[in-house]
């Protein structure tokens, strides 16, 4: 009687496609549109002294303005941060991938829900809002 020998192979994976070029399409646009916006928008507000007064002055009417700006520069920033480290874990192939880009997900919309709820709770001191 002769034996079979059975050789098993460890399967690798061998590339990111599929699904998951979405992913990292999406998180890629992430982080690069919440960085323009932190350079583009945030800076101006951030560097320029003038502006920076005259938004966060008693006289503009809106008292909680500047925690605002800081919570978009924070919150922008995490966003950024964020999404690249996702990207580089994914293309590391990490097996606790799925598990922190959920929790980043999560994480991004709770702070975009704050966001909303401070901002609105700003412009709702405007009279003409």
């Amino acid at each position: 009687m002769e034996t079979v020998e059975i050789k098993k192979e460890k399967l690798e994976p061998w590339g990111i496609g599929g699904w998951l070029v979405l992913i990292i399409l999406g998180l890629a646009f992430s982080a690069f549109s919440s960085g323009i916006y932190i350079l583009n928008d945030l800076s101006v507000v951030f560097l320029d002294k003038e502006t920076w007064n005259y938004l966060t002055s008693p006289e503009t009417g809106l008292p909680g303005l500047s925690y605002a700006l800081i919570y978009e520069l924070i919150f922008h920033s995490l966003i950024t941060l964020g999404s690249i480290y996702m990207i580089v874990i994914m293309y590391k192939m990490k097996k606790y991938f799925p598990i922190r880009l959920s929790i980043f997900w999560i994480l991004v919309l709770v702070l975009n829900l704050i966001n909303i709820i401070f901002t609105l709770s700003i412009y709702s001191q405007i009279p003409d809002f």
